[in-house]
């Protein structure tokens, strides 16, 4: 199984798509969208529906506002071409040139019969990231209605374009929603959020990137069934209100936030005052654990520790932890044996060439295992301890070509249960969804995914942060994020229902990095029912 969909050429008639843009030249989603769509079998663009826009002259400060946001975007972009994700986002496509049918509708003089008779044969619309409120009639005779992706959650204040208005507000994430139009109402298929990017452009290009993906899972769906899920009934709150372009001052304002924030970033990397992470230990379950009064592991010099595991041997106790060398910015994972008197490191346990963390251990049958994080190899992989603690071996890859991280495996009702974060944009940044798979056996690659997945779509719930247990009742551990800031916090989360046809989890607790004087971080918590460990940033 891996991150992203493999889909069987059709049999059948291929799903009729009427590409809805509002200009000839489309942005980059329209242009991905194109591209997308031009390989499948099951899909096929037959029109481009270009909305005239009628909207009066602009007055002189909205002319002003589009020419410095036209630099502002221009200059951002040309630095967001270093980052291999985000190298074409800037680029756009004359969608008057693609071969398609191109319809051009003046909502003002069209009818509904004219249109009727423009789109015949159109089974659904499609929108992308539309700055412009639905058009009444548009979808006049389009069997599935219209099939919209929209950013941002219309929550907030509109202050500007989705994406700009979460940078300029410093919200932890970015939201996007998919729905679909049609006779009977909107219903919304998929909403999800992503980690707010520190830049506009970058922060923009990665939610829409995300937002992609579930649109394209949409019209699959939609093509191979022909219906679609209902994850919410009525008027969504869509981002369409927006301005397109910010006011002169909020620009300024926006300029003046990201000037200072890398400045202060410069200095702080120039004079060592990062923030630092450490491990805390203490001899009780996690339900009695006192934060303030635990034991702290002494990181090594001019290294971070993080994302710690207690595991029981012979009577002993061993953290194996994620060990993260400033010199070499590449994890490793190292092992501490834990006492009343304190922690003694034994070495390193795993090391390879590529970052390595959450150093998930656990046994089965007789023997001793470790499911770490292991993206940098773009895999999920197991590890078997050949000599406790310090000599492992690969045991098993149990899904490759997969972007994701913080893995959870654990037994339950007869089946191997994994937990993990995926990110199927490509963007590598897996924090936003937790995706669920079962199988009959530990090692295999044989890993069914649950028909719920993403199980969870929110940026400040879906990553794992350790695992919990109480008896019978398993806890999820996940962390919470803040603006472009890492481990702002952690919730306990009891798994009230797994098995094949649902998933479902309710919050118990949150746990805020408040306990001890000098903290600004935590992300992390494990116990073996007798010891449990966590991390702080300091």
């Amino acid at each position: 199984m891996t991150a992203r969909s493999e889909h069987t050429v059709s049999d059948i008639d291929p799903l009729k798509i009427g590409l809805v843009a509002e200009s000839r030249f489309g942005p980059s989603e329209i242009r991905d969208f194109l591209d997308w769509t031009r390989d499948r079998s099951d899909l096929l663009v037959t029109h481009v529906i270009v909305v005239a826009n009628n909207a009066p002259a602009a007055k002189a400060p909205v002319r002003m506002a589009r020419s410095l946001f036209a630099l502002l975007t221009s200059l951002e972009a040309r630095a967001l071409q270093r980052r291999p994700e985000f190298a074409r986002h800037a680029d756009s496509v004359d969608l008057t040139t693609g071969g398609h049918r191109v319809v051009t509708v003046d909502m003002t003089e069209h009818g509904s019969a004219e249109l009727a008779r423009d789109l015949a044969g159109v089974d659904v619309l499609v929108r992308l990231v539309p700055t412009t409120a639905l058009r009444s009639g548009l979808a006049t005779g389009v069997r599935h209605g219209v099939l919209q992706l929209d950013l941002g959650d219309g929550t907030g204040p509109a202050v500007g374009p989705p994406g700009f208005t979460e940078v300029l507000h410093r919200a932890p994430t970015t939201s996007f929603t998919v729905s679909q139009h049609g006779p009977q109402g909107v219903r919304v298929i998929r909403t999800g959020s992503h980690a707010t990017y520190p830049s506009y452009a970058a922060n923009r290009a990665g939610i829409t990137q995300l937002a992609m993906h579930h649109l394209q899972e949409a019209l699959t769906t939609l093509a191979r069934s022909g219906d679609l899920p209902t994850i919410a009934a009525g008027t969504p709150q869509l981002a369409v209100a927006a301005p397109a372009t910010p006011s002169v001052v909020r620009q300024l304002r926006y300029g003046f936030n990201r000037a200072r924030a890398m400045a202060t970033g410069r200095l702080r990397r120039r004079l060592g005052k990062e923030g630092t992470w450490s491990v805390g230990f203490q001899n009780v379950s996690w339900q009695h654990v006192d934060f303030a009064g635990a034991t702290e592991i002494e990181n090594p010099a001019d290294t971070f520790l993080a994302d710690p595991f207690v595991f029981e041997h012979e009577g002993q106790q061993y953290c194996f932890v994620e060990e993260y060398p400033f010199a070499t910015a590449r994890g490793i994972i190292s092992v501490y044996r834990l006492s009343e008197d304190g922690a003694e490191r034994l070495g390193v346990a795993l090391d390879e060439s590529f970052h390595l963390s959450f150093p998930n251990v656990f046994r089965h049958d007789g023997e001793i295992y470790m499911c770490p994080e292991t993206m940098g190899a773009n895999e999920i992989r197991l590890y078997r301890c050949t000599t406790f603690p310090l000599q492992w071996e690969l045991a098993a890859t149990l899904m490759p070509n997969v972007d994701a991280c913080d893995t959870l495996l654990f037994p339950h009702a007869d089946k191997w249960w994994m937990l993990t974060n995926i990110d199927p944009s490509g963007q590598q940044r897996p924090g936003a969804e937790l995706h669920v798979f079962s199988a009959p056996t530990l090692l295999t690659q044989d890993w069914t995914p649950h028909p719920q997945n993403p199980v969870v779509t929110d940026a400040q719930a879906a990553r794992n942060g350790g695992i919990l247990r109480d008896g019978d009742d398993i806890y999820r551990v996940s962390q919470r994020i803040g603006f472009t800031t890492y481990g702002a916090g952690s919730t306990i989360r009891k798994i009230t229902r797994l098995d094949d046809e649902v998933y479902a989890e309710v919050v118990v607790r949150n746990i805020d990095p408040d306990f001890m004087p000098g903290i600004c971080g935590t992300h992390h918590l494990h116990s073996n029912g007798q010891w449990t460990v966590f991390d702080y940033l300091r």
